[in-house]
């Protein structure tokens, strides 16, 4: 079940506010996913990467990140400059590059992440890289997905989380194709 995010190192003074027991994933847009994370009088600023967030909705949630105060990071192969300041720090690259790989290690040496949003995953090593150079530096890892990756149904019958089985083989029919194979690979890997 989902869970609100909390921060995990929280700055000296700060306090937790209350918060709701889970979100309904499958009815939020991303700036409200972002935006309801944390709620209360008081809230700690949390430390995000972001993982795609110069267009769509990785956009949305960079553009409320920031706006709420926390300290955001950005990781995109586009030029993210538009976001300098003082809650934004932009990273070029790809994040199969070694040294973008290295980058995101150090500053999560210098302060954990408290989560990654992960807008551009397309397959289990995209995934499974990004958490071997964070390991232990990340509380909650949000995987942007598709449909795809559920298996094909009538159109009559709507889709439901409970038929995702992480390890079924969905096969590579043209309603999964390349696309939703390598998004079944990148779930799997959380899993």
């Amino acid at each position: 079940r989902p869970r609100l995010l909390q921060p995990r190192h929280p700055a000296v003074g700060c306090q937790r506010p209350n918060l709701a027991p889970t979100l309904d994933l499958a009815t939020a847009d991303a700036a409200e996913l972002a935006g309801t994370f944390l709620r209360g009088q008081k809230r700690c600023t949390m430390k995000i990467l972001v993982v795609g967030g110069t267009r769509f909705f990785g956009l949305d949630v960079v553009r409320t990140l920031s706006a709420r105060g926390d300290h955001v990071v950005v990781l995109s192969r586009r030029s993210v400059s538009a976001f300098a300041g003082a809650s934004v720090r932009a990273m070029t690259g790809l994040r199969t590059d070694l040294a973008i790989l290295e980058a995101v290690r150090d500053e999560a040496a210098r302060r954990p992440f408290d989560a990654v949003f992960d807008n551009i995953a397309m397959d289990g090593s995209d995934v499974s890289s990004l958490l071997d150079v964070l390991k232990g530096r990340v509380d909650h890892y949000v995987l942007t997905s598709t449909g795809s990756v559920y298996p094909a149904t009538d159109d009559s019958d709507p889709l439901v989380e409970e038929q995702w089985e992480p390890h079924d083989d969905i096969g590579t029919s043209a309603h999964v194709g390349a696309y939703g194979v390598g998004k079944r690979r990148a779930e799997q890997t959380l899993h």
